[in-house]
């Protein structure tokens, strides 16, 4: 029964994600063809495939964990900006090293002191988030980068949400069928069964 129960959580899983994994790519085309992710879509649309599995990953339970992540999220992506120009208001009266050491500093600290306070807002997802964000954009600061993901952490998130779990909706009605017409045919045989024992006697 053991073994039964674990081949079938297995199986839902390689369902998951079989479905994430096919919805992320075609989210991807979806906004190439449509001119919305320019030639890197990963690059502008990493942000908001990752609510949804972080969600699945951290086996959050409610919706308001998963939305917990997309704001925890936009505040990741706007602590890297802060940060960046910390570290640019800084590098102008002190060496680069220094300037580079007190952004990342107060940024860190900030989310060390109000993790405690505003978990919803300054949690592990949203340092994620700051440490991606901070990473790409050290190298090519662009703030309207910056705001292409803050926009796909909202919108993206949305769409790749909903065609996941539309699939997903879809396969437990598929599912859902198929196990009415086998209960309907057990049925009918049955009844079948008893009509001949009937006979018989």
């Amino acid at each position: 029964m053991a073994e039964e129960k674990t081949e079938g959580t297995l199986g839902q899983l390689l369902i998951l994600a079989t479905i994430l994994g096919i919805a992320l790519p075609l989210c991807n085309a979806v906004a190439v063809l449509l001119g919305l992710a320019g030639e890197n879509p990963m690059m502008t649309l990493w942000p908001g495939y990752l609510p949804l599995l972080l969600f699945m990953i951290g086996q959050e339970r409610t919706f308001r964990d998963f939305l917990n992540i997309v704001a925890s999220g936009l505040v990741g992506i706007v602590t890297a900006v802060v940060s960046l120009l910390l570290i640019h208001v800084c590098a102008g009266s002190m060496p680069e090293l220094a300037a580079m050491f007190i952004g990342t500093f107060a940024c860190i600290f900030v989310f060390s002191i109000f993790k405690e306070i505003l978990p919803t807002f300054f949690n592990n997802y949203g340092f994620l988030y700051f440490l991606v964000s901070s990473t790409i954009l050290a190298s090519n600061f662009d703030f309207s980068l910056a705001l292409t993901w803050g926009a796909s952490t909202i919108i993206t998130t949305a769409v790749y949400t909903t065609v996941t779990f539309g699939a997903i909706a879809l396969i437990l009605k598929v599912k859902a069928m198929a196990m009415m017409m086998k209960k309907k045919e057990d049925l009918t045989e049955s009844e079948l069964q008893v009509v001949l024992e009937a006979a018989g006697q």
